[in-house]
């Protein structure tokens, strides 16, 4: 009998496929192999890494890929692992974010109720986990990165005003902490704000929004999933 397949999916706005990219070029690089994959977004999102086959329509952006031979692999019960960005109900864990479209806090509201509302009302939220929204380094005359105030410069700046530059997060605590629903216990959040508030040298050609892809910086995201599973990366 074949051992079962691990699915991580990947679900929200465009920084969530750079989340999705992260662990796709991660894995790889630990020494798993392809079975299926396809990338649909810019090449922004692959800078500098040989990846770029792109989806085919149907298809959906992400991976199949299968466990090295190594004896850490080998002991844990996945054979193969399924990245992929959609919200289907069968995966073990959602990694799920919506912000960086929302300019003002009532946009960000409706967003939320549109999306992550139902969403969470669906699908189990104990396998969801909300992932922090992470800063733009737009240059602006306030220090905040925000595009919402952006200059016409194309280069990506070093934040100086971390409260204005972090206002999604604390508008989502607070958007999280008035809901009573049944549907909203059990939502556990991974930081990551604050791992890439400095990083504005991981933009791309005047995009200050995504991040390029890097192992060592995306390694503070899956430390804070391991951490929110339960799961020990030592």
């Amino acid at each position: 009998m074949s051992s079962p397949t691990c699915s991580w999916h990947f679900y929200g706005d465009s920084t969530a496929s750079d989340s999705l990219l992260a662990a796709m070029l991660g894995a790889l690089r630990l020494g798993f192999t392809t079975k299926q994959w396809c990338i649909d977004g810019g090449p922004n999102f692959w800078n500098y890494e040989d990846r770029s086959m792109r989806c085919s329509r149907g298809h959906t952006m992400g991976a199949i890929l299968r466990r090295p031979s190594h004896p850490w692999f080998t002991s844990q019960p996945c054979e193969t692992i399924d990245l992929r960005f959609t919200r289907n109900p069968r995966a073990a864990i959602l990694l799920v974010n919506y912000g960086l479209h929302a300019n003002n806090a009532t946009e960000y509201d409706s967003l939320l109720k549109r999306e992550l509302e139902p969403f969470l009302e669906i699908y189990n939220s104990s396998r969801v986990l909300w992932r922090e929204t992470t800063p733009q380094h737009f240059e602006n005359p306030d220090g905040s990165g925000l595009y919402s105030s952006r200059q016409r410069s194309r280069a990506c700046k070093p934040i100086f005003n971390v409260t204005l530059a972090n206002w999604r997060n604390r508008y989502f605590e607070q958007w999280l902490q008035a809901r009573t629903s049944k549907y909203y216990r059990g939502l556990r959040k991974v930081p990551l704000f604050q791992a890439l508030i400095s990083r504005h040298d991981l933009h791309h050609d005047g995009d200050c929004t995504h991040f390029l892809y890097s192992p060592f910086t995306w390694e503070y995201l899956w430390q804070g999933v391991a951490h929110s599973i339960g799961v020990s990366m030592t």
